[in-house]
């Protein structure tokens, strides 16, 4: 153990490179390195071997160092001395996370518990049944992701409800900028797409925001309407297509069928 440790501190023979800061499996180690329980298992080179490649746990939760080494300490205590982690503490371990109630932030921190179990199922030799703790937590991880995408989704679809609301009501004309490609943004958020003479409100918008997107669209959009209007009546013969398809077409957009 004292050797793995040098070999840690020992600095690169490089001229012009300074050591960096402790990487988390160096902190991880020097913790454990003190640990009378850990000395006594770490007494042969398998052992420190076994030591070293559970000090590679990464640190998904971002928690203290001291918290995260005793993490590494009661997985590396099993694997030493049952030869796998015990299935009761991993269920517990892997129950406490499959849950997908709660805000933005509890479930991203749900996230990074069942990562660091995902990774524990992925290690060679570390479960006695690791195909079943692969899928479990691969499932979990799933649902917890959706249901994260769920709530961020919900986040961004408020913000924007309440911005255009905020603006109907101050009866202010709503920012509107148009991409190239026709993507809508009014006050900076999403509403939809505007191809032509046609606006296709975002197909995610639906009840009060449905309304919102709608109204503060067609208010912000007026005055492009005129505008591209006064364009098409000026428009030159080569400006306007018909399709094979029978859409008519205006410097390529869709105006009608």
């Amino acid at each position: 153990l004292d050797a793995l440790k040098r070999s840690i501190e020992t600095n690169a023979p490089v001229e012009g490179l300074t050591r960096a800061l402790p990487a988390v499996d160096a902190q991880a180690l020097e913790h454990l390195s003190r640990d009378e329980d850990i000395q006594a298992l770490a007494t042969d080179a398998r052992r420190v071997a076994l030591l070293w490649e559970a000090c590679a746990l990464p640190d998904y939760r971002k928690i203290a160092p001291a918290q995260h080494a005793d993490l590494i300490a009661s997985i590396y205590m099993d694997l030493a001395r049952h030869g796998h982690v015990d299935e009761n503490y991993m269920a517990e371990q892997v129950r406490r996370a499959d849950t997908t109630e709660g805000d933005i932030d509890t479930l991203s921190h749900r996230i990074a518990q069942i990562r660091t179990w995902t990774f524990v199922s992925n290690r060679p030799g570390w479960l006695a049944d690791q195909a079943h703790w692969q899928e479990k937590t691969r499932e979990i991880e799933d649902r917890l992701s959706d249901a994260l995408h769920e709530r961020l989704t919900k986040r961004f679809v408020d913000r924007r409800t309440s911005v255009l609301m905020r603006r109907l009501r101050e009866n202010t004309m709503p920012e509107a900028e148009i991409s190239p490609t026709g993507t809508v943004l009014v006050e900076g958020h999403h509403v939809g797409e505007l191809q032509g003479f046609r606006f296709t409100a975002d197909q995610s918008a639906g009840g009060e925001d449905a309304k919102a997107v709608r109204t503060a669209a067609q208010k912000a959009l007026a005055a492009e309407f005129e505008a591209r209007a006064e364009r098409f009546g000026a428009s030159a013969n080569g400006d306007i297509a018909l399709g094979s398809d029978g859409t008519l077409r205006w410097i390529g957009a869709p105006i009608g069928t």
